[in-house]
């Protein structure tokens, strides 16, 4: 999901069109009018003529560029997983694998309800895992969900840092 790729309108002409509130994130017209829409991603998104052509450009990635003065080169991550939080104070650019290991909503196939950890039928015990640096790094089973899941927290905190996701945690401390 790639959509940096899209053609970027000079920063000059983005902050002609639109004035940009770095407190709460939201674009207005200079009539003060709000502008943008939530994807069916759950992203906010402001359409533009560029030419002939309607573009469609994530808020985030808008409001980096309009603070910073160029476009961010890799990802934009909201801080606190909420989509349509675009004040300033909240994005931060990422690396895809950063942004990745930064997921705020389980994955639809996720049934134990902390990443990287499930049930060995075979063994019976609680597998826990994660990927680093495109590896994936086998943390060991154990006899109770509760170990394998507190396992796989203490390995987002040394892998991804800052950039760990708070969905293991809350799940852990929501007693799963």
């Amino acid at each position: 999901m790639h959509h940096h790729t899209l053609i970027e309108m000079p920063v000059e002409e983005m902050r002609q069109r639109w004035a940009y509130d770095p407190a709460t994130g939201v674009f207005t017209r200079p009539d003060g009018v709000r502008v943008g829409y939530v994807d069916n991603h759950g992203y906010v998104r402001i359409a533009a003529r560029v030419g002939d052509r309607t573009l469609k450009f994530r808020a985030h990635r808008m409001a980096f560029a309009y603070m910073a003065g160029v476009w961010p080169k890799g990802e934009i991550d909201h801080i606190d997983g909420n989509r349509r939080n675009n004040s300033f104070a909240n994005l931060r650019e990422a690396t895809v694998s950063q942004n990745r290991a930064h997921l705020t909503v389980p994955k639809r196939n996720n049934t134990s309800g902390v990443t990287g950890v499930h049930f060995h039928n075979g063994k019976g015990k609680w597998r826990a895992e994660i990927t680093a640096n495109k590896r994936t790094v086998y943390l060991g089973e154990f006899a109770s969900f509760a170990d394998a899941a507190k396992a796989r927290v203490r390995a987002e905190a040394r892998y991804h840092g800052e950039f760990a996701s708070p969905l293991n945690e809350a799940a852990i401390n929501c007693g799963l």
